[in-house]
């Protein structure tokens, strides 16, 4: 193990990159790429240059759902100009980051679809975007504002709909996803390691009804499988890669082999594990990039 000098700490390794705008560009500083105008000039009075027109485009692919999100935030004038900032910063930087080992098109898209209709996911959308932002920035302010979105988005998660209102079960899958990479940015592992098995958990509790095509679990109640804002076979995947016990994720008796679609997964002695992830040391390995990636973010 290298070994780093008392005093000094050693920055973490993070591969260069040519993007950013022209001005932080010939600066040789670190860009935020936010849009139009980047954080990292506009909060120092700089004029920001702008970005090439492919990095605009790329950039641009998550302004619609964004802008969606936007308008059905709190009309409180302070709260809402964070959280706009926040939410931009989520879809145009952070989500790019998280892209490379969840996909592009739950981050990209999926999320934000989910998030203009659900107010937990949009409070944990704007949480983890604030953070980010701090991160990327370096800034020493205190993270009030990102601890306020994360706690009003379990608050809102455990508040029913209504009366006899059930949170559904894709939307808590999505929001144990969410909850995760918000503590791991902090490197709150334990934390962390709580929400995949509450995912987890949450998965093997849930039955799929072949014939009626209903997903059913003895608390949230029973929703369309056709109505879910992710395909939950997806999300599946997500907390059998992340999930750190030693015997595979068992959604025995939940998720029934033949039920849902066989080109994702494979089937075993009645477990069911998504195809390539049946090893536990690959699994370690997936899960501890994630972290890995969680703290390169720190810099």
């Amino acid at each position: 193990m290298t070994k780093v000098a008392k005093g000094k700490r050693k920055r973490a390794y993070r591969p260069k990159t040519t993007s950013g705008c022209s001005t932080c560009k010939v600066r040789r500083v670190k860009c935020d790429e936010t849009q139009p105008s980047c954080l990292r000039c506009s909060s120092t009075g700089r004029t920001c240059d702008g970005y090439s027109s492919a990095q605009s485009s790329n950039s641009n692919r998550s302004r619609e759902a964004t802008l969606a999100i936007v308008q059905t935030l709190s009309h409180d004038a302070e709260s809402c100009a964070q959280s706009r900032r926040s939410l931009a910063f989520f879809a145009q930087q952070t989500c790019q980051q998280l892209a490379g080992f969840f996909g592009s098109l739950f981050w990209e898209r999926l999320v934000l679809q989910a998030a203009h209709r659900e107010p937990a996911l949009r409070y944990a959308l704007v949480a983890i975007g604030s953070l980010h932002e701090q991160i990327t920035l370096e800034s020493d302010h205190p993270k009030t504002f990102a601890l306020k979105q994360y706690s009003l988005a379990i608050k809102c998660l455990l508040t029913p709909l209504s009366q006899h209102g059930k949170r559904a079960v894709d939307v808590c899958l999505i929001a144990s996803i969410l909850f995760t990479c918000f503590e791991g940015m902090q490197g709150r592992h334990k934390e962390a390691n709580s929400h995949i098995r509450s995912g987890s958990r949450l998965l093997q509790e849930t039955v799929y009804d072949k014939g009626s095509e209903l997903l059913h679990h003895p608390v949230l109640g029973s929703q369309s499988h056709s109505d879910c804002y992710v395909p939950v076979e997806t999300l599946a995947n997500f907390f059998a890669v992340m999930d750190q016990s030693v015997a595979p994720v068992s959604y025995a008796h939940s998720y029934a082999p033949n039920d849902l679609p066989k080109k994702k997964y494979k089937t075993g002695k009645s477990r069911l594990q998504p195809q390539g992830l049946c090893h536990v040391g690959q699994r370690r390995r997936e899960r501890r990039d994630v972290f890995v990636v969680h703290q390169s973010w720190r810099g």
